[in-house]
């Protein structure tokens, strides 16, 4: 479906749209260069919002990445924790955290 649009796209702009700008600017010698250097300057400025994406996706996946990461060790510090608590409330809170640690890996984030 892209690839089509993409196809179409280019037809309309080589039958409808070239005509009408050589009306508009003319046809001297310099218009395919005057042509050339518009879409070298349309290339640049794609190539540069490429090149922000991409910084910012990985910066998006780098901050997911630490806040599993701290999310982890918070909870690890916890569970270690649960050792100084009398034995039939540690040994259910640790049962607790397990199964919200299972839930949490297997069915929210699988």
């Amino acid at each position: 479906m892209f690839s089509g649009v993409a196809v179409v796209a280019m037809l309309v702009g080589l039958l409808v749209i070239k005509p009408v700008f050589r009306l508009l600017i003319g046809t001297g010698p310099d218009f395919n260069q005057s042509l050339g250097y518009a879409t070298s300057g349309f290339s640049l400025f794609y190539g540069l919002l490429l090149g922000l994406l991409t910084v910012a996706a990985y910066q998006g996946n780098e901050k997911v990445r630490e806040s599993i990461l701290q999310e982890a060790s918070t909870l690890g510090a916890l569970y270690a924790e649960m050792e100084v608590y009398p034995e039939p409330m540690r040994t259910e809170m640790m049962a607790m955290m397990r199964d919200y640690l299972l839930f949490t890996v297997n069915s929210d984030w699988p």
